[in-house]
């Protein structure tokens, strides 16, 4: 039973890419782009704890986290999580 998540923008609730999110967070924090890693690795940590049904401020709260990665997501996107079952 795979856990999903999408990421939507809070203008237009418009679903987007997680790795232009990922470019975009790269060139609002001044970081290089990259093909083979999330910065601080935002996707692994919190995009798992987001698809198990946490929200940002569980996120902010209970994970040795970059908190500006998590408050930059919180301003711009919702979130929208549901498991599939097969």
């Amino acid at each position: 039973m795979p856990n999903c998540i999408q990421l939507t923008t809070i203008k237009g609730n418009e679903p987007v890419s997680f790795t232009k999110i990922d470019n975009e967070m790269r060139e609002h924090f001044g970081e290089p782009p990259s093909k083979n890693e999330w910065l601080e690795d935002w996707y692994n940590i919190a995009g798992l704890a987001m698809a198990m049904g946490h929200d940002f401020a569980w996120c902010k709260e209970n994970m040795s986290f970059k908190h500006p990665i998590i408050e930059y997501l919180e301003a711009r996107y919702n979130v929208d999580a549901w498991y599939e079952m097969r």
